[in-house]
């Protein structure tokens, strides 16, 4: 048993590594502050942080190139089949002629007007249709012609028939009195469809444009055959006196135009 008078060495240690107390103390609260060390929480055992790319600075860009899969190139898609055609769409015939095509000519046989074009138009001035909706006369009062085309197949169309008088620079002859200037314009077609009257001033403006050296009027007639075809009859000549111009004309008993359902 140690007497209490002696020293423990352990005390002796730990009294050295103390300053000495001050009066008031505080060396000896300010060396037990030192000595003390707050103690440190567990460590939690959060996964350690993988950056992937270092933080951006203020002077660093923001953009960072972000690692790409392996992408497959999509297929390209196959091409669309043409639209085949629809039951409404009709077959284009070959045997119809859709146009009247313009005749060439010299600029010194043309009118100032078409002296550039070089070529005779058409200049397709009126239609009509028979009273029992089968052929459909077109006159191209440019050309000097007179078409008939069999519509009984409004889809397929078929020319029939032609007649040539007149014209800017065919001026065909007519067989009872030689060369006639105009051409074929306004159209009449009997109630029976087998006679074609025609005559051959347009306007009084246009006649000068395209007739210069004026129009002398007259009236014609064709014979229909009824299974198509057309013949100019070629006693059936009325010429006009000079200054009168002959645009349209009707016929008594009625015509194939709207007015014939006038007539009984």
């Amino acid at each position: 048993m140690q007497d209490r008078g002696e020293s423990d060495p352990e005390p002796k240690a730990e009294r050295a590594a103390w300053p000495d107390l001050d009066t008031d103390g505080s060396a000896t609260k300010a060396a037990k502050q030192q000595d003390e060390v707050p103690e440190q929480p567990a460590e939690s055992k959060a996964p350690p942080a993988q950056p992937e790319w270092p933080a951006a600075t203020a002077d660093e860009t923001l953009d960072k190139p972000t690692p790409v899969k392996d992408e497959v190139e999509p297929e390209p898609e196959p091409d669309e089949p043409e639209p085949k055609p629809t039951e409404h769409e009709e077959p284009e015939p070959a045997d119809v002629e859709k146009q009247e095509p313009a005749e060439p000519a010299e600029p010194d046989e043309l009118p100032p007007l078409l002296k550039g074009f070089k070529a005779v138009p058409p200049l397709l001035s009126d239609i009509n249709l028979s009273l029992d909706d089968r052929f459909l006369y077109a006159s191209c009062w440019g050309t000097g012609e007179l078409r008939q085309y069999d519509v009984s197949d409004p889809f397929a169309p078929r020319l029939t028939g032609s007649v040539h008088i007149g014209g800017i620079v065919r001026r065909s002859p007519h067989p009872a009195t030689g060369s006639v200037n105009g051409g074929p314009q306004m159209v009449e077609v009997s109630r029976d469809g087998r006679r074609v009257y025609l005559t051959n001033s347009l306007y009084r403006a246009w006649d000068s444009q395209f007739y210069p050296d004026g129009i002398r009027g007259w009236m014609v007639k064709c014979d229909a055959a009824a299974a198509g075809g057309l013949k100019l009859d070629a006693e059936f000549f009325v010429p006009f006196e000079p200054g009168y111009r002959p645009h349209q004309v009707r016929l008594q008993g009625g015509d194939s135009s709207s007015d014939t359902y006038c007539y009984p």
